[in-house]
């Protein structure tokens, strides 16, 4: 099992939005932390739509570590 999903919203098929959807439904997946990638200007919204952390596209390395370190327990 992946310990980070780093989630675009704008992907083909299914958007960002439906996957966390359906993974927060998933009993193996639900607990899964999530970085989603955003080009929204409302950042906050987006992070209570997707009850995630948010960065901003486009996509920034040090704000990836950065998010990572803050929110994730990744050892």
């Amino acid at each position: 099992m992946p310990q980070t999903i780093l989630l675009d919203l704008n992907m083909p098929v299914m958007d960002g939005y439906d996957f966390r959807r359906l993974q927060c439904a998933d009993p193996l997946l639900r607990d899964i932390p999530v970085i989603v990638m955003s080009g929204e200007d409302n950042m906050n919204e987006t992070r209570k739509k997707t009850n995630s952390e948010v960065i901003s596209k486009p996509l920034n390395i040090r704000n990836l570590f950065f998010a990572l370190e803050q929110n994730f327990d990744l050892h």
